[in-house]
């Protein structure tokens, strides 16, 4: 994983929707998606973290899923962004261990072992 990867949490101000996605630069992200949006789009955080990362983000919160990478932002997805909430890594392996694919596992594996601290 590159240092410079990184994801991204871009709110729709307008819907309220927050899209989840990686990028080496999630300013100029931010730009490319804001031209093909009628709505006014802000980053509201970015975190270290590559293509594993960012799948097993998607998949922790999937029961939020609006459409593609677009989340509904509730309380929990909430709280998961101003960090007022740690995801241990037993708690992301009990929601999505069996669909995490093999570099997932072994990324996982390969951080912290107790705590994933987002």
């Amino acid at each position: 994983m590159s240092n410079k990867n990184k994801i991204y949490f871009i709110q729709d101000l307008k819907t309220g929707l927050v899209k989840i996605g990686k990028s080496n630069n999630p300013k100029l992200r931010l730009k490319t998606l804001q031209t093909g949006s009628s709505s006014e789009l802000k980053v509201i955080k970015t975190i270290p973290g590559g293509i594993y990362l960012e799948q097993i983000i998607h998949k922790y919160f999937s029961h939020l899923r609006k459409k593609g990478e677009w989340f509904i932002l509730d309380s929990e997805l909430r709280a998961f962004i101003n960090n007022n909430r740690n995801i241990s890594i037993s708690s992301v392996l009990e929601v999505t261990y069996d669909f995490l694919s093999y570099n997932e596992l072994k990324y996982i594996k390969s951080i912290d072992k107790s705590r994933l601290y987002l």
